[in-house]
């Protein structure tokens, strides 16, 4: 009954009457506990399209070792690895992981030990915790097909809205490379 009080006061914020975002809430708590190391296995589908998602992420980001004041911003961060990839892209500069999951963040403080730049917390990407135009980047991977379709444009509004100058966006559809490695 506790757990189930903490999901409604975490859902609060908008509608949730179909059970939307509490079942893809159930799923990420599941995977993070149940999926432990997956996305770690190389040669697995994860670890490759991780591992090409890293590569595309270093090709689109350039960063100016002189400019020490980025922020980044990584929505929908799950257990960290691109967090923690962009701390490493950016070690001057501070990285903030978001996620909705508590047991997903848990994996990611874990991974995060080491890191000084890199920093999680449990959010909700509808209604995000930072001011209008406070991060440099907005990374979203891997999420919006987790997002309901009434709820496209405010997600989208609130990626603009915390944005001040880059979004970095994946939709996942059948052409990106998710699908080449399933």
């Amino acid at each position: 009954d506790l757990i189930r009080i903490k999901i409604d006061e975490w859902f609060h914020k908008y509608d949730d009457t179909d059970g939307f975002y509490r079942r893809v809430l159930n799923y990420f708590d599941l995977a993070a506990i149940e999926r432990e190391g997956y996305y770690d296995k190389k040669g697995s589908p994860a670890f490759k399209y991780q591992k090409r998602l890293r590569m595309i992420i270093r090709a689109i980001i350039k960063p100016d070792r002189n400019d020490r004041d980025n922020k980044v911003l990584d929505l929908g961060c799950g257990k960290g690895d691109f967090s923690l990839e962009l701390g490493e892209i950016f070690p001057f500069n501070r990285v903030v992981g978001m996620d909705f999951s508590a047991e997903m963040l848990k994996l990611s403080n874990l991974y995060a030990q080491k890191a000084r730049n890199v920093k999680f917390i449990r959010g909700n990407f509808m209604n995000m915790p930072f001011n209008e135009r406070a991060y440099d980047i907005v990374v979203c991977l891997g999420v919006f097909h987790y997002i309901h379709p009434d709820d496209t444009e405010k997600a989208i509004s609130e990626l603009a809205r915390v944005a001040r100058s880059d979004i970095i966006l994946e939709i996942k559809n059948k052409i990106t490379p998710f699908y080449l490695f399933r």
